[in-house]
């Protein structure tokens, strides 16, 4: 079975819908339900009122401030 799917930016109302029946055999029916669906947001546009920041980019900016304050540090002991 080979099942493929994608969405269409119109969402339902851009694609036709197909129900239609094929008699394969004497005991089996394929229905074809065929239609469409949105397309889903990006997960960026979830976070309300300020945009979803993944967890790479929390770890990153983490990493980096940790850096600044481990320099500043070694810059304020070495001064004094």
């Amino acid at each position: 079975m080979d099942l493929t799917f994608t969405c269409t930016p119109t969402g339902e109302a851009g694609a036709a819908a197909d129900n239609s029946t094929v008699q394969i055999s004497e005991d089996v029916v394929r229905k074809g339900i065929e239609g469409g669906y949105g397309c889903p947001a990006p997960l960026s546009d979830a976070g309300f009122p300020e945009p979803l920041i993944s967890n790479y980019e929390i770890t990153t900016s983490l990493e980096q401030l940790q850096s600044e304050i481990s320099s500043r540090n070694a810059s304020i002991g070495s001064t004094g």
